[in-house]
């Protein structure tokens, strides 16, 4: 923590940056940066709240590791070569404790099959990262030519070991450039799932033009039609690999690569199998957490379903409809949405589904469940769950939103005392109206006011449109201008408010 001389540290030097990350067991781990390499710390810690700071910990002390120059990179290796280049790669270096600023890359000739090189070394690169393009050593590369080259690690001051000297060769000079050669390696399968699966292979010889993109055909081993698919070459330094989709389960599939470049198409490999895994149905889904929005937006949350590493491609939710009077679960309309969540304790993170639930009705009590579909059908229902929506307004309580379910006639009903209390007809229109609906329909005094108010706006804001009550231009200003009024009161949600226009 800070104290008077700032951030901290060990005789006066800054620790630098802290990095505190809280994890579900209340502990915390602080990451300490700029230390100076090779040097004793001790270090105390005290809590800090609203109230001020607690007392602080016993001290520990610690040593940072000494600083030594950086371990030998492994021995380079041949990723490609043509008669002219050789792309390299190798094993990073260990800075131990600097940062590493990159690598430097040594070559000399090597004068014959795999003998030790003459003449000295000279520097042809200082790449940053752990590849280079070999396309000069004392000059141009010679096509059919060995060479004897060696790599080491760069930090601030210093450099590391060589390491092990490693003889490449240039290809043999093509006299014109065709298309390239064909894939000699069998492919690598990975992540080989119900539907999908991913395909990597060994660039082959591009024969003097940059190889452009890979041409895919795949089958159902014995089917009489190829499936094709296309994929830009990447890099001469990356292995090309590509994911298959929408592939059938538990089947046995036939796949041949070719290479084209500006020259043309090369020859396809011979033909590869594999076989997709076993469709499987998503989990049950267990443990349906329920966050009441309001009276009429709830929230659903669960951990994803497993489905054997098959994708998830939709969820249902099904509830009742206690308003309807349903017990049956039926579906109902849900956004759904994914988060995905890393958890503090470790390096695992877990994927959360929301259901967003909309237009439910205010202070009622509901029941539903959840299920999940992959491409091998439909999981199990979840375990039902229980929650009521929240009261809103005055007439969506628990007392009275019951009575909209009751009676089917309600607007006819409200209607009919909004009219015999208008305020062209008796003296107290509000409370006129209050004594009808409660006496016609047992609403509370509560609601029953809100009626009233409405039916006082009609004549405030739209008397001169509703001389005739049930004329489209009044029940164009009601709308306007005195139902957002009555929703409000009432907090009965518009498509379940029985409205008397």
């Amino acid at each position: 923590g800070e104290g008077e001389g700032g951030s901290g540290g060990a005789e006066g030097e800054a620790a630098g940056h802290v990095v505190v990350t809280k994890t579900s067991s209340n502990a915390l781990r602080m990451h300490l940066d700029g230390l100076v390499p090779g040097k004793a710390y001790c270090v105390e810690m005290c809590g800090e709240n609203s109230a001020g700071q607690g007392p602080t910990s016993q001290v520990t002390c610690f040593a940072t590791r000494p600083a030594t120059p950086p371990t030998a990179p492994g021995a380079c290796r041949v990723a490609r070569a043509n008669c002219s280049a050789v792309w390299l790669r190798w094993e990073g270096a260990d800075p131990c404790g600097h940062e590493l600023r990159g690598y430097e890359v040594q070559c000399r000739s090597a004068r014959g099959a795999r003998r030790g090189g003459r003449g000295r070394f000279r520097t042809v690169g200082l790449p940053p990262h752990n590849h280079a393009l070999l396309d000069h050593c004392s000059g141009p590369l010679n096509a059919a030519s060995w060479y004897e080259v060696r790599v080491r690690g760069i930090v601030e001051g210093d450099v590391g070991e060589w390491s092990a000297s490693s003889i490449v060769h240039t290809d043999n000079l093509t006299p014109s450039p065709n298309p390239p050669s064909a894939v000699y390696q069998p492919p690598l399968f990975y992540e080989v799932g119900p539907t999908s699966l991913v395909v990597q292979w060994e660039r082959p010889d591009d024969n003097g033009s940059e190889i452009i993109q890979y041409v895919i055909n795949y089958r159902v081993e014995g089917a009489a039609v190829w499936q094709t698919t296309r994929l830009e070459a990447p890099s001469p330094l990356q292995q090309p690999r590509w994911r298959l989709l929408e592939l059938v389960p538990e089947t046995r599939y036939e796949i041949t690569i070719a290479a084209e470049n500006t020259h043309g198409l090369g020859e396809f490999s011979e033909s590869s199998h594999v076989t997709t895994a076993l469709a499987v149905r998503p989990s049950k889904i267990d443990k349906v957490s329920v966050t009441v929005d309001n009276g009429t937006n709830v929230v659903l949350s669960f951990d994803q379903p497993t489905a054997g590493g098959m994708e998830i491609l939709e969820y249902d939710v099904a509830s009742d409809d206690w308003f309807c009077s349903r017990t049956e679960f039926n579906s109902r309309h849900a956004t759904f949405k994914t988060t995905t969540t890393a958890a503090a304790a470790s390096s695992s993170s877990s994927v959360v589904v929301s259901a967003f639930l909309s237009d439910l009705i205010p202070a009622g009590g509901y029941k539903a469940r959840v299920r999940a579909r992959s491409a091998a059908g439909w999981g199990e229902w979840s375990e039902e769950v229980s929650f009521e929506t929240a009261e809103m307004g005055q007439c969506a309580t628990k007392r009275d939103i019951v009575k909209y379910a009751q009676y089917p006639d309600i607007k006819d009903r409200l209607g009919d005392c909004m009219i015999e209390c208008s305020p062209l007809r008796v003296a107290h229109p509000k409370r006129c109206t209050r004594e009808c609906i409660v006496r016609t329909l047992d609403l509370s005094d509560a609601c029953a006011d809100c009626y009233g108010d409405s039916s006082f706006c009609i004549i405030r804001r739209c008397a001169l449109q509703c001389v005739s009550p049930k004329s489209r231009m009044c029940t164009q200003c009601n709308k306007a201008r005195c139902v957002p009024l009555l929703r409000q009161c009432t907090g009965v949600p518009e498509w379940g408010l029985k409205i008397p226009y």
